[in-house]
């Protein structure tokens, strides 16, 4: 059965997404491309993250804003030679980012 855009993702697909562009060298154009189109297809995630914390005071323009910056230094730092799960990565520091956004504006 297919999923449906309004059901979880379970962003299974984005492994072979980093296996791809980590095949490539650093200065290909196409690595900057695939990175783009990786980030942009776990967009859901980060807004996802950045829900839970509306209503705390801050803008939820703002708050979205801070989560996608989380997902791109997810995305950039992630290894996927280590074996873990990209999700059980990108959680943390997109929430992380969100709480120092906190943090450092509260």
């Amino acid at each position: 059965m297919t999923q449906s855009s309004s059901q979880p993702d379970d962003y299974s697909d984005v492994t072979e997404s980093f296996a791809a562009i980590e095949k490539l060298q650093p200065d290909d154009p196409n690595r900057q491309t695939l990175v783009e189109e990786l980030v942009v297809r776990c967009l859901p995630l980060a807004e996802h993250i950045a829900r839970r914390f509306y209503g705390r005071g801050e803008a939820q323009d703002d708050l979205v804003q801070v989560a996608r910056l989380g997902l791109v230094n997810a995305v950039n730092r992630f290894d996927v030679s280590r074996g873990s799960d990209f999700v059980s990565f990108a959680v943390p520091t997109i929430m992380g980012e969100v709480r120092r956004h906190f943090r450092d504006t509260g």
